[in-house]
């Protein structure tokens, strides 16, 4: 599976919501809907928008960062280090949910928001699904529906008999849904669980992995290869 199956997927999902290819302005008016608020509009007021681009200038993302406290809308195109980021586009957004004092990072891949038979080359890579794990938070965290059918975490569990380096995304995904979680979700023990599987599964195969500290500040878990994903 390739990103641009995943990203298709979530395209899929989209269009099953409203019913035709979602323009771009339908997109964030979903996700503003999904988020709770009536319109883009009412969300901009508590969000950073920055639109990312790769050392290349190649378009990767947009990135929606819901700050914790009102926030004026910010529209930017940056390299990733315009705020100390070092690394590819999830660094990136990783900076940005720091820099914005985020309780929510969701992250759009550029493909759900074009139409995906203008760009046949997209392959990148399995493994940059961690760096949309913001999606899925959006989707199965905020709508307490972490099961909805079409949804690429299905297919991210179903690859991991075969391939456990996907311990990584899935603990990314169900960390950041076990964050959105209400304390008294019905959910919240079986993410939990979840969460503490893949955690111990990505530590096994070698991986590390970052976890937020209560003051906010990033720590990594150290292991074997003391690599930071």
């Amino acid at each position: 599976m390739t990103l641009g199956d995943f990203n298709w997927s979530i395209r899929r999902y989209l269009r099953s919501r409203i019913g035709s290819a979602p323009s771009r302005e339908d997109t964030f008016d979903l996700l503003a809907t999904l988020l709770g608020y009536q319109s883009f509009q009412c969300l901009a007021s508590d969000a950073v928008i920055v639109r990312l681009h790769g050392a290349d200038q190649t378009y990767i993302d947009d990135v929606i960062a819901l700050r914790q406290s009102p926030f004026p809308i910010e529209h930017a195109a940056m390299r990733h280090k315009a705020i100390g980021a070092e690394g590819g586009a999830g660094a990136t957004a990783q900076a940005l949910a720091d820099y914005a004092d985020a309780r929510v990072l969701v992250a759009i891949p550029h493909s759900i928001l074009v139409d995906p038979d203008s760009y046949p080359d997209l392959d990148a890579p399995f493994e940059t699904l961690r760096e949309n794990a913001g999606v899925l938070a959006l989707h199965c965290a905020l709508q307490e529906d972490w099961k909805l059918r079409d949804l690429p975490i299905q297919m991210l569990e179903s690859e991991f008999i075969n391939k456990p380096e996907l311990a990584v995304p899935l603990y990314h995904i169900y960390n950041a849904i076990l964050d959105c979680c209400h304390e008294d979700s019905p959910y919240r023990v079986h993410i939990c669980e979840k969460t503490a599987f893949y955690k111990q599964a990505a530590a096994s195969n070698g991986h590390a992995l970052y976890t937020r500290t209560s003051q906010g500040q990033l720590q990594t878990i150290s292991n074997g290869s003391g690599r930071p994903l």
